[in-house]
């Protein structure tokens, strides 16, 4: 049984101009009637195309399946399916990183809703920190700039953040902005091995809290002054440098409104 295109169409869902492409390529060619020119597919024309659609969908390019179909040698396939089972499995673990970092985000924002002067003791997770600003003026010089790219090429796995040393907590100014990787997973796997480091921490016991600006960058004096006070009520002092990153930035009256999420690493006052 030969069907007509509008069958073809109806029954596998593709358009004329596939069609018209198949017949172009010299793939699939149908035959055409020499009474009335009309043009038709054998049973087997039909299965090929639905081979081409199933080839699309394991994620191959137009080209690469229509070669499928036409051209290439069972060995050439084999190499050309062992390639995209490669590439698959590589876009997988890609998009298992952009799941994770959709979810810690997610929560990230929950916490900036609930606990803006709220504090929380957790574990920060280790991480590593690379700094290129220092009060967001940005180091130029060629080998920052290729450390910069670098660290931003790894994104969303690396993210903006900051580091204050503990002994500069109250000089306004004194942040070191950069981009760091945490692990989020808890696995130890470094992941970006290659990447320059300014400074790497294990896990570390911290208070969780988050800040709520107005046109200002954690600088001015006193900004830590309520963290101080609830360490000091808690029987807590600071045990490492300050680590942060901007979770929203939002612009209202042509002044940036910002939330930043801030861990300060601490231990117990020793008794007296």
């Amino acid at each position: 049984m030969r069907l007509r295109i509008g069958e073809v169409k109806k029954i596998l869902g593709v358009s004329a101009e596939t069609l018209r492409f198949f017949d172009k390529k010299g793939v699939v060619v149908p035959t055409r009637h020499p009474d009335n020119n009309y043009r038709t597919y054998e049973g087997r024309d039909v299965n090929r195309i639905v081979r081409y659609k199933y080839l699309r969908r394991l994620d191959f390019s137009l080209e690469e399946s229509v070669d499928f179909i036409s051209e290439i040698s069972s060995q050439e396939a084999l190499e050309m399916m062992s390639q995209q089972e490669m590439a698959v499995a590589a876009k997988i673990r890609e998009y298992q990183e952009v799941l994770q970092q959709l979810a810690y985000q997610k929560d990230l924002y929950q916490r900036i809703i609930t606990m803006v002067g709220k504090y929380q003791r957790e574990v920060l997770p280790a991480y590593r920190f690379y700094a290129n600003q220092m009060d967001r003026v940005f180091e130029t010089r060629a080998m920052q700039n290729d450390h910069t790219r670098q660290w931003i090429d790894e994104m969303p796995r690396s993210v903006v953040a900051f580091h204050i040393p503990r002994e500069k907590i109250d000089v306004p100014g004194c942040i070191y902005w950069g981009y760091a990787i945490l692990d989020i997973t808890g696995d130890h796997e470094d992941r970006a091995p290659h990447l320059p480091v300014t400074v790497c921490h294990k896990a570390q016991d911290t208070v969780f809290t988050v800040i709520y600006c107005i046109d200002e960058d954690l600088t001015i004096p006193e900004r830590f002054q309520p963290l101080k006070d609830y360490l000091k009520a808690e029987g807590l002092q600071i045990d490492g440098d300050l680590f942060g990153t901007v979770v929203h930035h939002q612009v209202i009256d042509e002044k940036p409104h910002l939330h930043f999420a801030v861990w300060v690493p601490v231990k117990e006052v020793p008794c007296q």
